[in-house]
């Protein structure tokens, strides 16, 4: 198991590395601010939630660290832009390549998803759209595009 733990880091670094490049490669001519705003709203949410998870609220955060919601805002920002621009660069290659999903691949994923949640597939189908399944197969399959350009130089 920490030979497999091994293999997942690795693997995540390289992606990580290799994903970050290429975004740095990419000629973005105009970065959607309604794009970063959104980003920004879902990791600001996602970190206050977690914050609720642990029974501390925003006002008490706030007063803790000394910020404020702007604060927290711009917290968000930097790491905002680089995810935004890394979405677009997934979606171009995604439309560049014509990536295609089969069936077969969505069902993969859905039986993927129910061994790691304990679930039924039926009940991932409820939870989770065929149109979301097919949006993250694509972004997997434009990542190891991103990889293996990596990789093979």
């Amino acid at each position: 198991q920490l030979e497999e733990s091994k293999k997942t880091a690795a693997k995540e670094v390289v992606e990580d590395l290799a994903l970050r490049q290429a975004v740095k490669n990419a000629e973005i001519v105009e970065l959607p601010e309604v794009m970063v705003e959104d980003e920004i709203n879902r990791q600001v949410s996602h970190f206050t939630n977690n914050l609720k998870r642990q029974g501390i609220n925003e006002d008490l955060y706030f007063q803790i660290t000394g910020t404020n919601a702007e604060g927290l805002r711009a917290q968000f920002a930097e790491e905002a832009e680089l995810r935004t621009k890394t979405n677009l660069v997934l979606e171009a290659i995604v439309k560049a390549e014509d990536i295609q999903v089969t069936d077969a691949e969505i069902d993969a994923e859905v039986a993927d998803l129910a061994s790691q949640y304990n679930m039924s597939a039926d009940q991932v189908k409820q939870f989770v759209s065929t149109d979301m399944l097919t949006a993250d197969i694509r972004m997997k399959k434009a990542m190891s595009l991103i990889v293996d350009s990596a990789v093979e130089k």
